[in-house]
């Protein structure tokens, strides 16, 4: 993930240049930002009060609420540049050795480094290079070797990196997607030298587009990554240029075509704490297993079909903390508008259980290892019944809150997982891996005991 930021300079308002505040500001995902300051953003109203006996009472005039809101805050550290976004006032001390003396500090949602933006412009995109936990793996190139035999006497190892082409696709919105590498070399090539390789995700537009725009394409790649991973794939960052930025000279020239490289920093939502960094054996899939380039393609293209469906159900991958019943709300509710949009058909055209049914039917094989020789009709109608009973708040739940399972939860996601892998003409090799990955025979597994302890608990009943 983005590194926390900790840095001394100066802050001001957009609209007041002149009145620069020094202090100190953090950032990072867990909290957001954090800004400390030796004096206010905004001058005190100091009031004079004279009393009776003829003496003056000092005092700061209250601050309107919309004082306390900082849409944009400028910054400076060093030679560093920032943006603070959608800020608030947290405090504000007054009182101390002189008149004008304050401590303010402000919460920080987001930020931009790189630029200054005035107004209320919001920095539109020609290009960004996203770095994702994971995407290295899943590309699964031998660009890096270590050779120790056949290598001359003297010679201990001979390591090399070989550059590999870019690969890019259009995708909708005239977008260009593309799996960039980047080499680099670390160490004092004395005690330490290594070769280090990262593939990252570059987007680019053809005209300058918005920033809520791009991160929605981001995020439709990031939902892949992490269903081909089985682990939630972290961005660790997010790199940006716009036209309207170039890159400047010590005399603050442009520099022919270049342009400037800003960064946004986001405590974003898709997100764990996980740093773990998996192996190509360790994906569920690869992109050779998925097609390549061409199936980056089509996933982008159903992505932008089923944005709703897709962040609800990956909803229920990102968050570790959601209840089993929001889970099973989320899927099955996905589930069934996936099902009404993909077949053009009307809310009363199809009962719930029967667009489960039509799910099961898109999904295919390896879903059926699932339920563990339960029947399809029998599983959508126990779902459809759990679905019910959650959103009605039924007699049967209210009178017992264990009546949710972990596996049907599990099921339903890959389900909605599947559904869209089969709409995104993923290759047969995809579902053969999935169907050896861990953790869908984990679900497969507890599926099994769960049938198996109804069956001695009920001998003479079906397992349900």
């Amino acid at each position: 993930m983005n590194e926390p930021l900790d840095v001394e300079g100066v802050w001001w308002l957009p609209e007041s240049p002149d009145h620069k505040v020094p202090g100190w500001f953090r950032y990072d995902q867990d909290n957001g930002g954090y800004l400390r300051l030796a004096g206010s953003l905004r001058p005190l109203n100091w009031i004079n009060n004279e009393l009776a006996n003829g003496t003056v009472q000092r005092f700061i005039g209250h601050r309107p609420d919309e004082d306390k809101i900082y849409p944009r805050i400028h910054g400076q550290a060093g030679h560093r540049l920032f943006n603070l976004e959608d800020a608030f006032q947290l405090s504000l001390s007054d009182g101390l050795c002189r008149e004008d003396d304050a401590f303010e500090s402000v919460h920080v949602n987001w930020l931009i480094t790189g630029a200054w933006f005035v107004g209320d412009y919001r920095p539109e995109v020609n290009q960004a290079v996203v770095e994702f936990q994971h995407l290295t793996a899943w590309s699964d190139n031998d660009a890096l070797n270590v050779i120790w035999d056949d290598v001359p006497p003297d010679v201990f190892a001979q390591a090399t990196a070989t550059r590999i082409p870019t690969e890019s696709a259009d995708i909708d919105g005239g977008l260009e997607m593309a799996l960039v590498q980047a080499l680099s070399t670390a160490g004092d090539q004395r005690n330490e030298a290594t070769l280090e390789q990262r593939v990252l995700l570059r987007v680019s537009s053809r005209e300058p587009t918005s920033m809520d725009n791009l991160t929605d394409r981001v995020a439709d790649f990031q939902d892949l990554l992490t269903i081909a991973s089985g682990k939630v794939a972290n961005i660790q960052r997010f790199h940006f240029t716009h036209a309207d930025v170039p890159k400047l000279s010590l005399a603050g020239k442009p520099l022919g075509n270049w342009q400037e490289e800003l960064e946004l920093h986001m405590r974003w939502s898709n997100r764990d704490s996980d740093n773990e960094r998996l192996s190509p054996y360790g994906m569920v899939f690869t992109l050779e297993q998925f097609g390549g380039i061409d199936g980056l393609r089509r996933w982008m293209t159903i992505a932008d079909q089923y944005r709703s469906e897709l962040r609800r159900i990956l909803a229920t991958r990102y968050n570790a903390g959601m209840f089993l019943e929001d889970r099973v709300a989320h899927c099955v509710a996905a589930l069934e508008s996936f099902d009404r949009t993909r077949r053009n058909s009307k809310d009363g055209d199809t009962y719930l259980v029967e667009r489960l049914r039509f799910c099961v039917a898109h999904a295919g094989s390896p879903f059926e290892d699932l339920l563990v020789g339960e029947s399809v009709a029998a599983w959508t109608e126990r779902a459809k019944n759990h679905r019910n009973a959650l959103g009605h708040h039924l007699d049967r739940y209210r009178s017992n809150l264990n009546l949710v399972e972990g596996e049907l939860a599990d099921q339903l996601l890959w389900l909605g997982q599947l559904c869209l892998l089969r709409s995104a003409e993923a290759p047969k090799p995809v579902f053969e891996r999935i169907r050896s990955d861990s953790h869908f025979r984990w679900v497969a597994k507890r599926v099994a005991a769960r049938r198996e302890a109804a069956r001695s608990s009920a001998p003479d009943s079906p397992a349900p």
